[in-house]
C-alpha cells in the first residue's frame, strides 16, 4: 500500500516531529521517508533544505543520546504521527542539550525558527513534617528505615510486597533513618518522594499505577495498598497512569481536594506557591471533591480549576498540560508569564519578566534539554526580546 504523504510549508516541517526527529538523529528509516517525500513533491527539495538549514541554526552541545533514549524519542514521535486515539507515555530521559522550536501566535506576523509543604492535618496516613528544603538540589526518597539521595529521572519501583527497587548506578547516597513514630499517624507505612526544582522523577507504585513526578513536588505514598482503596498524596504537580481496578478506588489527596478514580491517567497540579489547584483529564473519567461539599466529574480533554473553593470545568488539550512528561511544553494562546514561571521550576532559576510582556500570547512547542540559556537565546530570537542574567535571577524585557 502507498503511504499518504502530506505536502508541507516551510513552517509546517519546523513543526513536524518526524522532521525535527530526522534532523536531530537521522537513521535510515527516517532517510527512507524524507526521500519518498522529494519523490512525492520534487519541487518541494529546495523547501526541505531550508527548513532543514533553519532548524540547524538552534545550538546543539556535543552531548548525545543513549540508543535507548533515541528508541524512546522514536517511538514517541511514531505514536504522535499515526494519531493514535491512545498514546501510551513512556518516560523519557532528556540529558542532551539545548534546542528549542517556539512558535508565537500573538496576532501579528512571525518568522518560526527553530515549599513548606502542610496538608490538613486530621488526614489519615499522613506524615505532615514533609518539606522541600531550599537548598534542596537532588531528589530524595524517605522510606521506614532509609533516607536515599538519586539522580535526576530516576525511575522507582515498589513491588507488590512493599520492597523499592532502584537501580544501582541511580543511588547517589543512603543514610540508615528511622523516622520518629510520633511522624506516622496513620496505620500504613508511608514512603515519601520529594523532588526539587530542577528535577523529575517516575515511580511505579505496588498496583502497577504509574506516576511522573514534576520538578517542585512532594509524593507520599503506601508501601503496600490496603484492600478497601489506594491512597496517595501530593503537593507539587504529578501526571498518573492508574492501573484499573474496580475493587480498589484510586484517590489522589492535595491541600484543596481529592480525586477518585478507578482506572484512567491524569495530571495533578497543586503547588502551594499557586493559588489554584488544577485536574487535566486525559483519559477515563474522575470524580473532584473540594472539601466544603462540592463535587466535579469530569471526562477526557477537560480542566477542572479550583479557586477560592469554587470549581470549575473547561475544554482544553490535555497534553497541553502534559506534554512535559515527554521532555516538552506545549501551548496553546498561553501567557508569557505562565510559560515562564513553568521554566523557572523546570530549570530551578528565577525568571522575572516585565509587566508589558506578562500577558503575551503564545501557541506552539518548546523542547526541553539540559540549558536554560540556550531556551532563553531561542525566546530571544524568536519573540524579539532580550534577558539579562543578574545574580541568581534572570530578567525578561
Amino acid at each position: 500500500m502507498t503511504q499518504f504523504i502530506k505536502k508541507e510549508s516551510q513552517k509546517e516541517l519546523l513543526k513536524n516531529d518526524r522532521f525535527i526527529l530526522w534532523v536531530l538523529f537521522p537513521n535510515e528509516e527516517l532517510d527512507t521517508f524524507w526521500r519518498h517525500y522529494i519523490q512525492c513533491y520534487p519541487e518541494e527539495k529546495e523547501t526541505l533544505e531550508k527548513a532543514k538549514a533553519d532548524f540547524k541554526k538552534i545550538k546543539l552541545n556535543a552531548f548525545q543520546l543513549s540508543d535507548i533514549e533515541k528508541r524512546r524519542l522514536i517511538q514517541s514521535v511514531k505514536r504522535k504521527a499515526a494519531a493514535q486515539k491512545r498514546i501510551r507515555l513512556r518516560r523519557q530521559v532528556w540529558k542532551y542539550a539545548a534546542a528549542c522550536i517556539f512558535i508565537l501566535g500573538i496576532g501579528i506576523s512571525f518568522w518560526l525558527s527553530q515549599t513548606n509543604f502542610s496538608f490538613p492535618q486530621n488526614e489519615s496516613n499522613l506524615i505532615t513534617s514533609a518539606v522541600l528544603e531550599d537548598n534542596q538540589t537532588e531528589i530524595e526518597l524517605f522510606t521506614q528505615t532509609q533516607k536515599i539521595q538519586l539522580s535526576n529521572n530516576t525511575e522507582i519501583r515498589v513491588n507488590k510486597i512493599g520492597n523499592v527497587e532502584i537501580p544501582e548506578e541511580d543511588i547517589q547516597l543512603i543514610e540508615e533513618k528511622i523516622i520518629p513514630e510520633e511522624d506516622l499517624p496513620g496505620k500504613v507505612p508511608m514512603n515519601i518522594l520529594k523532588v526539587p526544582e530542577g528535577r523529575r522523577s517516575f515511580l511505579t507504585l505496588p498496583d502497577g499505577t504509574k506516576a511522573w513526578i514534576n520538578s517542585g513536588t512532594i509524593f507520599q505514598f503506601p508501601e503496600q495498598f490496603n484492600a478497601k482503596e489506594r491512597i496517595v498524596y501530593v503537593e507539587g504537580e504529578i501526571y498518573l497512569e492508574v492501573n484499573k481496578d474496580p475493587s480498589r478506588p484510586f484517590l489522589v489527596k492535595t491541600s484543596q481536594m481529592d480525586i477518585q478514580v478507578l482506572g484512567t491517567s491524569f495530571c495533578v497540579s497543586a503547588y502551594n506557591d499557586v493559588d489554584n489547584q488544577s485536574v487535566i483529564l486525559r483519559e477515563g473519567s474522575v470524580s473532584v471533591n473540594n472539601r466544603i461539599g462540592g463535587k466535579q466529574q469530569i471526562h477526557p480533554n477537560e480542566m477542572l480549576v479550583l479557586a477560592d473553593n469554587q470549581m470549575k470545568v473547561k475544554q482544553v488539550n490535555a497534553y497541553d498540560y502534559i506534554s512535559w512528561i515527554d521532555g516538552f511544553l506545549q501551548f496553546n494562546q498561553r501567557d508569557l508569564e505562565s510559560i515562564l514561571a513553568q521554566l523557572a521550576r523546570y530549570y530551578r532559576v528565577k525568571i522575572i519578566c516585565s509587566d508589558n510582556l506578562k500577558t503575551l500570547k503564545c501557541s506552539g512547542k518548546l523542547v526541553l534539554f539540559d540549558d536554560v540559556e540556550h531556551v532563553l537565546n531561542t525566546l530571544q530570537t524568536t519573540l524579539s526580546i532580550s534577558y539579562v542574567k543578574e545574580g541568581d535571577q534572570i530578567l525578561i524585557k
